[in-house]
């Protein structure tokens, strides 16, 4: 395919304000369209390139603490017992007389995640007629104009796979149709038993079920959020410190009906039985002259952890929420974002703005999540 001129791209030198960035600016500008339409993709870090569409990492965790003493100048033994971690099975999990502790496989728990990758893409087209003739609204260039709108379209597309429940998915040829590659989304990882074919995530590093909550009793759009309580806000963070022992800040990445339940937080309503108030009366912390009424959370401090809150209008459900400790994620590209010619048969010029990327969640245990039932 064709490489782009110079010339189709007027805005991207120092005396020039309008059109389109050069293609060397494109991954960067990847990350800072539409910031707070799409959180997740502008703030995860960017990885290391893929070398395959199927790709591996590693993970590992620590073994089990223990409380018992070992008596001086005892041997290491290469057998025998001990309650350090859950040994292998043809070994006891009870110290021996001595207390003397196992030669133990340092990496025996470690283990490979996998995922695959997906490929974005996004056309435009311009007919010569539309190009030469027609002179709109907002400037001449009406192929610049569709490259700027399709490159947001394309972030668009990744915010809304990176934060989907989609599994992971081969190409293949199935009864003469072709398959895609899809790439693991955050609803999939986050989950109690996350199996899909050769990039299932091994038993140990399921994320535990009580980090995941119902968010609430659920409806016809999935738009119950009535059991986001601040006890089940408190036990998720607490699931999360029993896994990692920090307490930490995480990036909460949600729907509206999540960020309103914990806004709702703080007040109670006539009937309001999930914060149990005793009185229904609302109390305002601010000046008496104040003509602004500011009623809105964005940060949550519980006593395991901290909330920064960002709405997000492609989770799946608006009562969707994601607890995101954000570096332990990575977007790793096969293909950086670029514009590529799409040659000129006589319909006009057109261009292919494509990526190809995947989601890494390094360890899901350290994650948590609010969903419907069914999601």
């Amino acid at each position: 395919m064709a490489q782009l001129f110079e010339t189709d791209f007027q805005g991207s030198g120092s005396s020039q304000t309008s059109g389109p960035t050069k293609r060397e600016d494109l991954a960067d500008y990847i990350s800072l369209i539409d910031a707070k339409d799409c959180p997740f993709t502008s703030m995860a870090p960017k990885g290391k390139d893929l070398g395959n569409m199927f790709h591996r990492w590693s993970a590992d965790v620590y073994e089990s603490a223990t409380d018992e003493g070992y008596n001086d100048a005892m041997n290491v033994a290469d057998t025998g017992s001990s309650t350090i971690g859950n040994l292998e099975s043809n070994v006891s999990v009870t110290h021996g007389a001595d207390y003397s502790p196992l030669f133990m496989n340092h990496a025996r728990k470690r283990d490979e995640l996998s995922n695959y990758a997906q490929y974005f893409r996004r056309a435009t087209k311009v007919s010569p007629l539309a190009a030469e003739v027609t002179n709109p609204v907002g400037g001449k260039n009406l192929l610049a104009q569709g490259v700027a709108k399709k490159t947001v379209e394309l972030k668009r597309d990744m915010e809304k796979t990176f934060l989907s429940n989609n599994t992971p998915q081969k190409e293949k040829l199935d009864n003469g149709n072709t398959i895609p590659y899809k790439t693991r989304g955050v609803g999939s990882w986050i989950a109690n038993e996350p199996t899909a074919g050769d990039a299932a995530v091994p038993a140990d590093y399921d994320t535990p079920e009580t980090s995941i909550k119902d968010s609430g009793t659920g409806d016809a759009d999935d738009t119950a959020t009535d059991k986001i309580t601040e006890d089940n806000i408190q036990n998720v963070l607490e699931s999360i410190y029993g896994v990692t022992g920090s307490v930490r800040s995480f990036d909460l990445i949600c729907g509206a009906k999540v960020k309103r339940a914990f806004t709702n937080l703080t007040a109670t309503v006539e009937g309001d039985s999930a914060n149990k108030s005793a009185a229904h009366i609302r109390t305002f912390n601010q000046e008496l002259a104040a003509t602004t009424f500011k009623n809105t959370i964005t940060v949550f401090e519980g006593d395991f952890g901290t909330l920064n809150i960002s709405v997000d209008n492609f989770v799946p459900t608006t009562s969707t929420g994601y607890i995101v400790p954000m570096e332990m994620t990575e977007i790793r590209y096969g293909m950086l974002p670029r514009v590529q010619n799409v040659p000129n048969s006589g319909s006009g010029e057109g261009r292919i703005i494509e990526a190809c990327a995947s989601l890494v969640v390094k360890q899901p245990q350290g994650f948590g999540k609010f969903a419907p039932a069914a999601d």
